[in-house]
């Protein structure tokens, strides 16, 4: 049996899976949202599979999480590659507009991008500069690492165009933090 496990971002099956998808005896997706997405380009709705995603309850709890103190300031979250669907830059321009070098309020965003490393992080390197309350955390962090930095913050934030099922959101779920993120597409069915 030839099983294709997918997940994409878009109402439009991406041409780049749409041969690997098309000679599948089963497809799984992720979320009902992405099950309606292929069928609307129809694929076969008895083809297709939801196969809910999850994260490792173990690592992503809200076990030690740092309740805030006077001592230090709220902190919001994003985490998500440096791209225009996940909204950071969105992000960015509303938190500067509201909350921009207030003392008792953080953004910090942990991002990186697969290719032109450099050039993205000094893009957004470039956005938040002359914001003294917004960290940028840079490239690789270890599952631990990333558990932690959830933890270590209040509010998760992530205004994405869309997901496929939304790794970062269903890690800051886990985590216990509330979520402020777009009403659309596969995250939805979690978050709900």
């Amino acid at each position: 049996r030839n099983i294709q496990w997918v997940v994409f971002e878009s109402t439009r099956i991406p041409e780049t899976i749409r041969p690997a998808i098309q000679g599948a005896d089963q497809v799984w997706v992720p979320s009902q949202w992405g099950h309606s997405v292929l069928v609307a380009h129809g694929i076969d709705a008895d083809r297709i599979r939801i196969m809910p995603e999850g994260v490792d309850g173990t690592r992503f709890h809200a076990h030690g999480r740092r309740p805030r103190t006077s001592a230090r300031p709220f902190r919001f979250l994003t985490v998500g590659k440096y791209e225009q669907r996940k909204g950071i830059d969105l992000t960015i321009e509303a938190f500067a507009q509201v909350h921009a070098n207030q003392p008792g309020l953080e953004l910090i965003i942990k991002s990186n991008y697969f290719t032109n490393h450099h050039e993205k992080y000094n893009a957004l390197q470039g956005k938040i500069s002359s914001l003294d309350n917004v960290t940028l955390l840079w490239g690789e962090m270890t599952e631990a690492q990333l558990a932690d930095l959830y933890r270590a913050c209040d509010a998760f934030v992530l205004p994405t165009r869309a997901e496929g099922w939304g790794l970062p959101l269903i890690e800051a779920v886990a985590a216990g933090l509330p979520v402020i993120t777009t009403r659309y597409s596969g995250h939805m069915e979690f978050l709900q």
